[in-house]
């Protein structure tokens, strides 16, 4: 499984409390205690994707590095999830292993308008990509920060408007849809990603099964 994170500035958005990144950071955070046994990997992803985590057993350095990430982290500001979905690919290395699934965690914005590729490739090589939508569809501004990390206003659309994000659940669900897995949504409230913990125990329960017969 390769958990894949969106650092891109508009995660940095607040119209989720305390922002979109926090909470698919905590997504994902819960979503790593509820699996037992499962190899693990991290990815950032912005306009451009960089592996944090290789797929591992240890668990706890994919936590540390969850921990640890900002929005930001990838020098190269924007949204690809295709990019971010090739480079997840790029982590199964061990072509005959099964059950192989990605978690995405984002607010589905592709600025890059690369949705397209990355779900064909996932497709193609038979992975499931199970998506987590944090934001809302009113959206919010979206923050810039300085370069010492400092808050310093909002950033602006090319005619000046103050730029405003919103969660494209759209995008996600199609991402879910037409790979077979599973979409949920993340609130300061509710965080079901027992959903997805449930699906990958199927998968594997379904492998333990066609292994007897």
């Amino acid at each position: 499984m390769v958990f894949l994170l969106d650092t891109s500035g508009s995660m940095a958005v607040e119209d989720v409390q305390p922002n979109r990144f926090f909470l698919a950071r905590s997504a994902l955070a819960s979503l790593l205690d509820q699996l037992e046994g499962d190899r693990v990997g991290l990815v950032a992803l912005e306009r451009e994707a960089y592996p944090l985590v290789p797929l591992t057993l240890d668990t706890a350095a994919v936590g540390l590095f969850l921990e640890t990430a900002e929005p930001g982290l990838v020098p190269a500001p924007g949204t690809s999830l295709g990019a971010g979905i090739v480079a997840a690919l790029s982590l199964f290395v061990d072509e005959q292993r099964a059950n192989k699934v990605i978690v995405l965690a984002s607010d589905g914005e592709d600025l890059e308008g690369s949705v397209e590729r990355g779900l064909r490739a996932a497709k193609e090589k038979g992975i499931i990509v199970h998506t987590i939508g944090v934001g809302s569809s009113k959206g919010g501004p979206v923050p810039h920060f300085d370069a010492q990390g400092q808050r310093a206003g909002y950033k602006r659309d090319l005619d000046g408007s103050v730029a405003v994000s919103r969660l494209r659940e759209d995008v996600l669900q199609l991402l879910a849809r037409e790979t077979g897995g599973v979409y949920v949504r993340v609130s300061p409230a509710s965080a079901p990603v027992w959903q997805i913990a449930a699906a990958v125990r199927g998968m594997e329960q379904k492998r333990l099964a066609q292994d007897y017969s």
